[in-house]
């Protein structure tokens, strides 16, 4: 696949583009790719019952975590943080308890690992404000074709440093987040 960034001489170099043009521009090609979201997920429609603090309750093989999203991410997101941070296969994850139902950007993150049964998804663009993921679904290039569809990604790892990346991710999700909400600026 090829953009308007790429080189159009064999053996050049790929431009690097100003980040307040490529942020919009990835912005807008991952909100098509989230809204169709619930579609890559199976769900029961309703949610389960979460227990004690968690927000959120998965099992990865035998390791059960409890997720919540006072650490920072949402729920489903910490499970899964908890779950890479131990090299445990991602794609083993099964959710026991859910107070509340993914956000259509947890769920393609999930579907992006491998996690095709959620709870529920809530359609509503407003469950994905202050939406944030571990850096890893952002740097492995099938994951993130996953999270972001195809030609999102090939902007974020083709175009970017990663040096840029690590700067830019919140700058990202903020955009896309509100995009998705039609809030943007």
């Amino acid at each position: 696949m090829h953009c308007e960034y790429c080189p159009k001489v064999a053996g050049g170099r790929a431009q690097m583009p100003p980040a307040d043009m490529i942020v919009p521009k990835i912005a807008g090609e991952w909100v098509g790719w989230v809204r169709t979201a619930a579609e890559r997920v199976e769900s029961s429609g309703r949610g389960l019952p979460a227990r004690g603090e968690a927000d959120c309750v998965m099992s990865f093989g035998r390791r059960v975590f409890e997720g919540s999203a006072k650490r920072g991410l949402h729920a489903e997101m910490d499970c899964l943080h908890q779950a890479r941070m131990l090299g445990l296969p991602l794609e083993t994850g099964e959710f026991k308890d859910a107070a509340h139902a993914c956000c259509l950007i947890c769920a393609s993150a999930l579907a992006a690992v491998g996690i095709r049964h959620v709870p529920a998804v809530d359609p509503d663009p407003d469950a994905c404000m202050s939406w944030h993921a571990p850096g890893f679904l952002f740097e492995d290039p099938l994951l993130c074709v996953g999270l972001m569809g195809d030609r999102a990604a090939h902007l974020w790892l083709r175009h970017l440093t990663p040096a840029v990346r690590r700067q830019l991710r919140g700058s990202l999700t903020g955009a896309m987040t509100r995009l998705l909400a039609g809030r943007w600026e």
